[in-house]
C-alpha cells in the first residue's frame, strides 16, 4: 500500500479510537467505515477494547514512521476479546457490503460513463461523415450547376455572333435585291431603209422582211435579257426573304439562350443555398463530435485526478485498499487474537484492485479521432476543394463564360458563411 493508504488508514483507526462520536466516512463517499457498534466500545462498554483500537492505530503510525521496526499490541483479556471480534465481525459486513460494495457501483458507473461518452462520440462521427456526404453532394450539384451556366454563357455568345453574322448577311442579300429592283435595257437603233429605185417591182419587200427580222432579233435579245434580270431579282428577292428568316431564328435562338440562362443561373442559387446549408449543419455536426471529444478527455482528466470527484480512479483505489487493508487485519485480529507490524505488510500483499480496472477505450477514442475521421484539430475543411467565382451582375446582364473562374475552396472554421447567413453566390 502507498503511504498515502497506509495514512488514510492510520486516520480510520486512529478516529475509531477517538471518544468523538462521529462516524469515520470514507473521502467522497459519505458512508460510515465502521459500525455504531465498535464506537459504543469505547464509549466506555470496554476500556480495554478502547485501549487495543487505539494500540493498534499506533501501531500503525510506528509501522508508517519506520517499517522496519518491530511492534506488537497487547490484547486484553479474553471477554474483551470477545466483544472486539463480534465489532470487528460487524465492521467487516459493513465494509464488504456496503463501502465495498458502493466502490465497484462507482466504478461500475465510471465504466458506464466511459462506454456512453465513446457510444455517443461514435454516433456523433457517424452523423458527421454522413453530413459531409450530403455536403459533399450539395457542393458537386452546384459546381456542376454553375459549370453547365458558363456553357449556356458561352451559348449566348455563340448566339449574339451568330445573329450578328445573320444580320450582316440579311443586310447584304436585301441590299443586293433593292440594287436589282430597276431593269435598263438600251437597243441599238434598227433603221428601215429601201430604194424603190432598185427593184422593178417598185416595192420593198425584201427590205421590209430584212427589217422585221432585224427587229425580232433585237426583240428576243430584249426578252431574254428581262428574263435574266427579272430572274437574278427574284433571286435576290428570295435570299433576301430567306436572309430575314434566318435572321429572325437566331434572334429567337438567341433570346431563348438568355431564358435558358436566367432559368439555369436561378437553379443554381437554388443550389446554392442547398450547399450553404448542407455545409452549415456540417459545421454544427461536427461541433457536436467535437464537444464529445472534449467529454472523453475531460472524464479521462477526472478518472486520473487524485482526490478529485466521483470517477476518480486513483482515489477508488486508494478506498478499496483500504477498505481491503481493514477487513484482512480485522480478520487476523479475530483470528489470532494478535496484531503487530507483519500483519499491515501481509494484508497489503493480498490487496487486488484488478477488480477496479477500467476499459478506457482509447483505441476506439483514436480510430474516431484519427483520419478519415476528424480529430478535432482542423483549422479548414475541404469540401470538393473548389468554387466558382462569378460577376455578382448575372444573370442581368448575362456574365460572359470567361469570367467564370475556378478557386480553391477550403473554408476555415468557424465558417464565416453560416455566421454572417450569406444566401449569394
Amino acid at each position: 500500500m502507498s503511504y498515502a493508504g497506509k495514512t488514510l488508514l492510520l486516520a480510520l483507526l486512529t478516529k475509531l479510537a477517538s471518544l468523538g462520536s462521529a462516524t469515520v466516512a470514507l473521502k467522497g463517499w459519505g458512508m460510515p467505515a465502521a459500525h455504531q457498534s465498535l464506537m459504543g466500545l469505547k464509549a466506555g462498554k470496554s476500556a480495554s477494547v478502547s485501549r487495543v483500537i487505539t494500540e493498534v492505530a499506533e501501531l500503525l503510525q510506528i509501522h508508517r514512521d519506520d517499517p522496519a521496526v518491530e511492534h506488537e499490541v497487547d490484547m486484553p483479556t479474553e471477554d474483551a476479546i470477545e466483544m472486539l471480534n463480534a465489532a470487528l465481525e460487524d465492521v467487516i459486513v459493513e465494509i464488504e457490503e456496503n463501502l465495498q460494495v458502493q466502490i465497484i457501483a462507482s466504478r461500475d458507473a465510471t465504466q458506464a460513463e466511459i462506454n456512453k461518452r465513446i457510444e455517443d462520440l461514435i454516433n456523433a462521427n457517424t452523423n458527421l461523415l454522413n453530413h459531409k456526404e450530403t455536403a459533399d453532394a450539395a457542393d458537386d450539384e452546384w459546381m456542376k450547376c454553375v459549370n453547365n451556366e458558363k456553357g449556356m454563357a458561352k451559348d449566348i455568345e455563340d448566339a449574339n455572333a451568330a445573329l450578328e453574322q445573320s444580320s450582316n448577311s440579311r443586310n447584304a442579300k436585301c441590299q443586293l435585291q433593292e440594287d436589282n429592283r430597276f431593269f435598263n435595257y438600251q437597243m441599238d437603233p434598227v433603221q428601215f431603209q429601201c430604194d424603190i429605185s432598185l427593184s422593178p417591182e417598185h416595192n420593198c419587200d425584201v427590205q421590209w422582211q430584212e427589217f422585221q427580222s432585224d427587229v425580232e432579233v433585237v426583240y428576243e435579245t430584249f426578252i431574254d435579257e428581262a428574263e435574266i434580270a427579272v430572274e437574278v431579282h427574284d433571286g435576290h428577292a428570295l435570299a433576301c426573304q430567306q436572309a430575314k428568316a434566318d435572321e429572325k431564328a437566331k434572334e429567337a435562338r438567341a433570346r431563348r439562350a438568355i431564358e435558358l440562362y436566367e432559368e439555369q443561373h436561378q437553379r443554381c442559387l437554388d443550389h446554392y443555398g442547398a450547399r450553404q446549408l448542407a455545409m452549415c449543419n456540417f459545421e454544427t455536426k461536427y461541433g457536436r463530435k467535437c464537444d464529445l471529444v472534449a467529454a472523453y478527455l475531460d472524464l479521462m482528466a477526472e478518472i486520473d485526478t487524485v482526490d478529485g470527484g466521483d470517477y476518480s480512479h486513483p482515489d477508488r483505489v486508494q478506498e478499496w485498499t483500504t477498505t481491503t487493508m481493514l477487513t484482512c487485519l480485522f480478520r487476523r485480529i479475530i483470528k489470532t487474537s494478535v496484531v503487530d507490524t507483519t500483519h499491515i505488510d501481509e494484508c497489503e500483499a493480498d490487496v487486488n484492485t484488478d477488480r477496479l480496472d477500467l476499459e478506457r477505450q482509447q483505441g476506439r477514442f483514436t480510430e474516431f479521432t484519427t483520419k478519415p475521421n476528424y480529430d478535432c484539430a482542423e483549422t479548414t475543411i475541404t469540401f470538393l476543394g473548389e468554387t466558382w467565382e462569378i460577376l455578382a451582375s448575372a444573370p442581368v446582364p448575362p456574365a460572359p463564360s470567361a469570367s467564370y473562374e475556378r478557386a480553391p475552396f477550403h473554408p476555415e472554421l468557424p465558417f464565416s458563411f453560416c455566421a454572417a447567413g450569406h444566401g449569394q453566390q
